[in-house]
């Protein structure tokens, strides 16, 4: 996976990393360009839409992406910040859409790509810091959880719009689906000791 800029990306501030490193460093901003383009398409949707919570949610989670990788690009930040800042990142793009409109909503299958995108950016060298972040997120899909069988959605949108936005999510999930599994069969190898 030789992408030229993002190789120069590591040459420039990651070059003292082993293969590992560069090869979760390189995964890290491959994942952020997704999200940044995935994120800023999603925006026009929702203003379409008129789903004004999620139009601002989108906004700031793009805008926190975008900025993470400005800082990787251009100033090297340290990745261990970068990748923590980039999951949590995730953690409210797919934990708050639940919360605003309930768990029976296509949305919530995006909280399964967080741990399935963990696994992508962490070395074979850092299990124990896998499972931290496997219990971190274990803890935020309990709160959604208790949420909504607490509190239930705090949004109604009407049928029609729910169904526009139900078909999309869908559609979205399909391809992320089909990008973690290139991932995973074009790195089975390097995984299979951190899975073991």
């Amino acid at each position: 996976m030789k992408i030229p800029f993002i190789q120069k990306i590591i040459r420039k501030h990651y070059n003292h990393f082993d293969e590992d490193e560069k090869r979760n460093v390189t995964i890290f901003l491959i994942l952020e360009l997704m999200m940044m383009f995935v994120i800023g398409t999603w925006a026009f949707g929702f203003v379409y839409l008129e789903m004004w919570e999620m139009f601002w949610l989108v906004i700031f989670t793009w805008i926190g992406y975008t900025l993470l990788f400005i800082g990787t690009a251009l100033w090297g930040m340290p990745f261990k910040i970068g990748r923590s800042l980039a999951l949590m990142l995730a953690l409210v793009i797919t934990g708050v859409p639940p919360i605003y409109y309930g768990m029976d909503t296509m949305i919530t299958v995006h909280l399964v790509f967080v741990p399935l995108a963990t696994i992508l950016m962490f070395s074979r060298k850092e299990k124990k810091e896998f499972f931290i972040y496997l219990g971190l997120f274990f803890m935020a899909f309990l709160f959604v959880i208790g949420w909504n069988l607490f509190r239930g959605p705090i949004f109604d949108v009407p049928a029609e719009t729910f169904h526009i936005f139900n078909t999309i999510v869908t559609l979205d999930s399909m391809f992320i689906s089909l990008y973690f599994a290139y991932f995973f069969f074009t790195q089975n190898a390097e995984y299979k000791d951190l899975l073991a």
